[in-house]
């Protein structure tokens, strides 16, 4: 247990991404009863979007303006801090290819 933990602290960004493919797995547990389609794909959006909405979030309090001047501010990753794209870019490439490996084993 002590080698992962270690390797976790190493890869800062390796958290965001298992909870982000933590986030997409309890999606296609949820809609698997319903037998949704695309359910991996709407998992990956979840996962992203969560960290997305989380980054913008923390580029809104990092510019300490009031609420009403920074709404528009901040949408897209590369207005925010490197460390920021860092924190949102593992887990969109995790879930990106999560989602594409199970739409490859569905071809199959």
């Amino acid at each position: 247990m002590e080698p992962l933990v270690e390797l976790v602290t190493a890869l800062p960004g390796l958290s965001h991404a298992i909870l982000a493919l933590a986030i997409m797995a309890a999606t296609l547990l949820a809609l698997a009863p319903w037998r949704v389609r695309n359910a991996h794909w709407i998992g990956a959006a979840l996962g992203i979007g969560f960290y997305w909405g989380r980054e913008k979030r923390d580029h809104e309090n990092r510019l300490r303006l009031p609420a009403e001047e920074v709404w528009d501010r901040g949408w897209l990753p590369l207005e925010w801090s490197a460390k920021g794209q860092a924190d949102f870019y593992w887990p969109l490439v995790a879930c990106l290819l999560a989602a594409l490996a199970i739409e490859l084993l569905r071809r199959r």
